[in-house]
C-alpha cells in the first residue's frame, strides 16, 4: 500500500508543470520517506532523476498529415502527437482498428533501429476526425515522424505542409500500402507540398504524380 501510493505520488510529481506543485509533491515524497526509512534510498534516485526536469514546457506536441482509402475514394486524416513526461506509455487514440494498435510495436522497433531514441515519456497519438474507423497500415510513418518531433529530435517544420503514407518494418524500412491513389487524391484539398510515400508505391503514384509533389523514401533514416 505504502509503495503504490508512492508511485503515485511521484507520477504526479513527473506530470507537474509549474514549479508551485512540483514544490508540493517534492515535500509529501520527501515526508512519506520518513515514514518507511526503507525507501529513502529509492526516493533519493527519483529525486536527482527529475532535478534536471524544467519546470514549465513539459508538453511537446507535434501534428502531420496522412490519407487512408475509403470506398471508391480517400479521406485525409491529421495525426497528433503528444508526449508528456511520466510513467511510460504509447497509446493510440480516434478508433484505431487492430492492424493500428499493433503498429505500436513496429513504430518502436524502427525507430530504434533507424538510430534514434524512442522518448520513454507518455505518448498519446490521436487520428483525426476522431468519429471515422480508421484501418490499414499507413499510419506507421506518419505517427512515427510526429514522434520525432515531439521528442525533439525533428523539428515541427519539418512536417509544415506535408503528408506522410507508410507502413514501417521492423528494420526502419518503408512497405507499400494499398490503396496509395485513393489516399493521394483525397490530400488534394490540403495545402500541401510534399507527400510522402513507399518507394514500391512510386510506380502507381507516378499515374497522378503531375497533380502532386510526390517523394518516394526508401527508409525511416531517409528522411
Amino acid at each position: 500500500m505504502y509503495a503504490t501510493c508512492l508511485l503515485a505520488v511521484f507520477s504526479a510529481f513527473m506530470d507537474c508543470t509549474y514549479g508551485t506543485n512540483r514544490l508540493a509533491c517534492m515535500l509529501l515524497i520527501i515526508r512519506l520517506s520518513f515514514v518507511s526509512p526503507n525507501y529513502r534510498h529509492f526516493i533519493t534516485i527519483m529525486l536527482f532523476f527529475q532535478s534536471t526536469t524544467p519546470y514549465t514546457s513539459r508538453m511537446s506536441t507535434a501534428k502531420c498529415y496522412s490519407a487512408i482509402p475509403l470506398g471508391f475514394t480517400g479521406r485525409s486524416i491529421t495525426v497528433e502527437c503528444d508526449s508528456l513526461h511520466g510513467l511510460p506509455a504509447f497509446n493510440i487514440v480516434g478508433l484505431p482498428g487492430r492492424s493500428i494498435d499493433e503498429s505500436r510495436l513496429r513504430i518502436r522497433s524502427a525507430i530504434k533501429n533507424s538510430g534514434f531514441r524512442f522518448p520513454a515519456d507518455r505518448i498519446t497519438v490521436n487520428l483525426a476526425p476522431a468519429d471515422l474507423r480508421k484501418t490499414g497500415t499507413g499510419f506507421d510513418l506518419p505517427i512515427a515522424v510526429d514522434i520525432l518531433v515531439s521528442s525533439g529530435q525533428l523539428l515541427q517544420r519539418d512536417l509544415e505542409q506535408r503528408a506522410f503514407i507508410g507502413e514501417l518494418s521492423l528494420n526502419g524500412g518503408i512497405k507499400a500500402t494499398h490503396g496509395i491513389i485513393n489516399a493521394i487524391e483525397a490530400l488534394s484539398s490540403k495545402m500541401l507540398r510534399e507527400i510522402y510515400i513507399p518507394v514500391d508505391n512510386a510506380a502507381e503514384a507516378a499515374l497522378i504524380a503531375d497533380q502532386h509533389t510526390i517523394i518516394p523514401v526508401q527508409s525511416l533514416r531517409q528522411l
